[in-house]
């Protein structure tokens, strides 16, 4: 059976969500503007996903991405907005709340990456770094956020998801 959509997830998007004055779609290597005039698009360098966003449609897979915009939008009708834009080019916004969000990198940042890159000095010696249950809490909470946009966007059985 062959993949009929990759559901790439990731930390944030190939393309990330700015504030913006522009009135066209603009399409360069470097920039995209949203059509509404309140919102800008642009390619995220920080990290690989971009060059896979923009080799997408080269292959007869469809690929769309999941993950956080790169802004906090608390607004529900500004998040529409955005979602609507971004779908339109295959992203699929995740938006935590600021607060969740920021524990969240701390664990990612204090606990996860350190015992996932073998550097793990902060967890030895005679005062160890304490476990964090309210950061783990965030970031269960925020991982769970991206687990139900990507269920409710695989839609057939042969989708792939692809976590980053």
């Amino acid at each position: 059976e062959s993949v009929e959509t990759i559901v790439v997830t990731a930390f944030h998007l190939p393309l990330q969500v700015t504030r913006g004055t522009s009135i066209h779609i603009v399409a360069s290597s470097n920039q995209m503007y949203g059509i509404d005039g309140k919102w800008s698009l642009n390619f995220n360098k920080a990290t690989t996903l971009s060059t896979l966003f923009q080799l997408r449609s080269r292959y007869p897979i469809r690929v769309i991405f999941v993950g956080w915009p790169g802004i906090h939008i608390t607004d529900y009708a500004e998040q529409q907005e955005v979602r609507r834009l971004l779908l339109d080019r295959d992203c699929i916004p995740v938006f935590p709340s600021p607060s969740e969000f920021s524990l969240y990198l701390e664990f990612c940042t204090s606990f996860l990456w350190p015992a996932c890159n073998n550097v793990l000095r902060s967890f030895q010696g005679d005062n160890p770094t304490p476990f964090n249950q309210e950061q783990w809490a965030a970031y269960q909470v925020v991982n769970q956020k991206y687990a139900d946009v990507v269920v409710s966007n695989v839609r057939e059985p042969s989708d792939m998801i692809w976590v980053h």
